[in-house]
């Protein structure tokens, strides 16, 4: 009996000593925030910008001081890296963006004036500005699938959460899906973009009737030989080359680059040949005028009218067409204060 009191009493106190261990060499909370910080800066520890398919860089020292966000661009970049603009130039460029979930990206395009989410429509030709939105320190890389199912994949690099901004190139007529993905946060919502304008697609050629077998015809009877031979007749020359075609050419301008609402607006084109035209005037908040077609001789030509509200940019297309195929058009705008 003593040696099991002995025995027992000798369990508890080796018990008693491991729980006293433990609480003795357990971690505090401000060494696992720094040990935290170490691997989040070894993990965002930019890459080379030339090689965007590279590995992620070797942590840096714990002494190294975490990589800074670049300074802030008065304009989106047109090539190169993101550029980083804060929420001030977000709304003086489109108004105010909807928030980022936490832990996600979003990506968003400026339509007439304002940040959108929901499939817009451009010319061809045309450029308007992308803001991709990260709330996580993370590589970023662009994917836009064109309308002949090719994908175009750009890697951007490392950055820190913000707001980021470039220019989309409506360079191909047809439907494009733009997606920004995060080595943290995974793909962002889906932009839809339409792309209209340039030549009118030929209609299909019909299916040709066979024709029918033709009846084989008797055979030719032996000729007489003429009593003196023919002389030979001299070659008939061939007939001169037309002349090479032009191809139809619009250009278009503002009789001012700014107007004021209740001015008379002069928009003058012209055109190398007769043809028709139709002259579209895209405002501000959306709405679309247009005037024509109309069938014009070759040279320049006036379209007029009153300036109305809404005040900012107008964006004027002069589309012209042959009754042969041919199409063309031409771009112009100004700005109504």
């Amino acid at each position: 009996m003593k040696k099991s009191i002995v025995a027992l009493t000798a369990i508890v106190l080796i018990l008693l000593s491991g729980i006293a261990i433990c609480s003795a060499t357990q971690p505090s909370d401000e060494s696992t925030n720094a040990s935290s910080v170490s691997i989040v800066t070894a993990l965002f520890y930019p890459a080379k910008p030339d090689d965007p398919q590279s590995s992620p860089a070797p942590a840096p020292a714990p002494t190294q001081t975490p990589i800074s966000k670049p300074s802030t661009p008065t304009a989106p970049a047109s090539s190169g890296r993101l550029e980083l603009v804060d929420k001030a130039q977000v709304g003086n460029i489109g108004g105010s963006v909807k928030a980022v979930v936490s832990g996600a990206m979003q990506i968003q395009i400026l339509q007439s004036g304002v940040w959108t989410m929901n499939p817009i429509t451009m010319y061809l030709g045309s450029e308007t500005p992308l803001l991709i939105c990260t709330d996580e320190n993370q590589g970023i890389t662009t994917k836009e699938t064109y309308p002949n199912g090719n994908v175009e994949s750009r890697y951007w690099g490392m950055y820190t959460k913000g707001r980021y901004m470039y220019r989309f190139l409506a360079n191909t007529p047809g439907t494009h899906y733009l997606v920004a993905e995060g080595s943290v946060t995974g793909a962002s919502n889906t932009l839809t973009i339409t792309v209209v304008g340039g030549p009118t697609p030929w209609p299909p050629w019909p299916t040709p009737t066979p024709w029918p077998t033709p009846t084989p015809w008797p055979p030719w009877p032996t000729p007489t030989p003429w009593p003196t031979p023919c002389p030979t007749p001299a070659p008939t020359p061939w007939p001169p080359c037309p002349p090479p075609t032009t191809p139809l050419t619009v250009t278009t301008w503002p009789s001012s680059s700014y107007y004021y609402i209740g001015n008379q607006v002069y928009v003058y084109f012209s055109v190398n040949k007769p043809c028709y035209t139709r002259v579209t005037y895209l405002k501000q908040n959306s709405n679309i005028v247009s005037c024509g077609p109309q069938y014009v001789s070759a040279g320049t030509h006036t379209d007029t009218g009153t300036i109305g509200y809404p005040r900012g940019m107008r964006t004027v297309v002069v589309d012209a067409w042959t009754s042969s195929g041919e199409y063309g058009y031409a771009v112009t705008s100004f700005n109504v204060g």
